[in-house]
């Protein structure tokens, strides 16, 4: 443990400001959390999918004009 504490000391780890910004490994920067969040914002943009096969193509032009 004292050897760990010593390279973090040595290499500006530990105690004391970094030059470096922190690093934000936070849901909403990771590749899944900003996948979520972009599918979440389409569920309030796009209308509901048809249930009846006969309006498929209308659903699709609307959805390619938005």
């Amino acid at each position: 443990m004292e050897i760990q504490a010593a390279q973090a000391q040595q290499s500006g780890i530990a105690g004391g400001a970094s030059d470096r910004p922190p690093l934000n490994t936070g849901w909403d920067n990771s590749l899944a959390g900003r996948t979520k969040k972009f599918g979440d914002m389409l569920k309030h943009v796009l209308p509901p999918m048809p249930n009846e096969t006969a309006e498929l193509p209308q659903f699709f032009d609307t959805v390619e004009k938005l």
